[in-house]
């Protein structure tokens, strides 16, 4: 029998905390492998049925926000959007692969002027599809990079 099949095992491996993608890694199988065998024993937890506070809960703040720990502190960020997406709730909230200063445009500076002087210059609002496209050319490098100083970003 294999090992990941083995009762003994997949407790000891449940008992020191891992989940059933390290499991899985370490015995070069997949995930849904090690999920089957731990049904088979009944180690997997129990599914939560959401409570009707939780759904009101989800309906008011899905879309609006991304820390969902204060608001659902027993549920994973997975089971939140998986939830969202059966119910039919879109969000409009997109993760951003970089830090971003959220306040720089909220008050006239020297800096916030010139920012927005050039992205009013060099660039145009697409009518429509609320898109906003800036041509750049490669003597543009040195302004990028004093922008990206001033927004202090990545």
């Amino acid at each position: 029998m294999k090992i990941y099949w083995d009762e003994k095992y997949l407790k000891e491996q449940i008992k020191q905390g891992k989940s059933y993608l390290s499991i899985a890694r370490e015995n070069c199988i997949g995930r849904s492998t090690v999920q089957r065998a731990l049904n088979r024993y009944g180690l997997t937890k129990p599914s939560l049925m959401w409570s009707p506070d939780e759904i009101v809960l989800l309906k008011k703040h899905y879309g609006k926000t991304t820390d969902f720990k204060g608001i659902f502190p027993n549920r994973t960020s997975s089971s939140i959007h998986h939830k969202a997406n059966r119910m039919g709730l879109k969000s409009n909230i997109r993760y951003r692969a970089y830090h971003k200063n959220e306040e720089f445009f909220s008050g006239w500076t020297k800096e916030m002027a010139y920012v927005l002087g050039w992205m009013f210059s060099d660039g145009h609002v697409a009518p429509g599809n609320r898109m906003f496209r800036i041509k750049l050319t490669a003597r543009d490098i040195g302004i990028l990079e004093k922008i990206k100083s001033v927004l202090k970003t990545e």
